[in-house]
């Protein structure tokens, strides 16, 4: 009977420690106006609308074998949203958002987890010329 309740008392344990939380974290995230070489190029926080695209680039530590997701907003509303394999526990990744004349204001990207938890939040303005 003591040894059924110790089992008991053991499976009990290990069904309500909760699993495993997502570990990784964005090392770091940066706006861009292009990727090249799998780096950064010209980091800022202001783009022109005629630019074409903005980049997203963000380094991710320890999140192997899950993802993250790129969320662009503008107006407090999401525009985007691009999920992005991780492949090794050091990992480079981005995406890109298309940006026009009537993009011009102030946006956000969040990294998010695949549980929906924001990891990393840049903000950046696309000005009208």
């Amino acid at each position: 009977m003591k040894m059924k309740t110790i089992l008991l008392a053991a499976i009990l344990v290990v069904a309500l420690v909760p699993a495993t939380s997502f570990a990784a974290e964005v090392a770091e995230a940066v706006m861009c106006r292009d990727v090249q070489d799998r780096q950064p190029v010209g980091e800022s926080d202001s783009f022109p609308a005629d630019i074409g695209k903005v980049w997203c680039w963000s380094k991710i530590k320890d999140g192997e074998g899950t993802t993250i997701t790129h969320a662009y907003y503008y107006g407090g509303e999401e525009k985007l949203a691009v999920m992005l394999p991780i492949g090794s526990p050091l990992w480079r990744t981005w995406s890109n958002k298309t940006l026009h004349p009537g993009s011009a204001g102030s946006w956000a990207v969040e990294a998010r987890d695949p549980e929906g938890r924001v990891l990393a939040r840049d903000e950046f303005t696309c000005v009208a010329e």
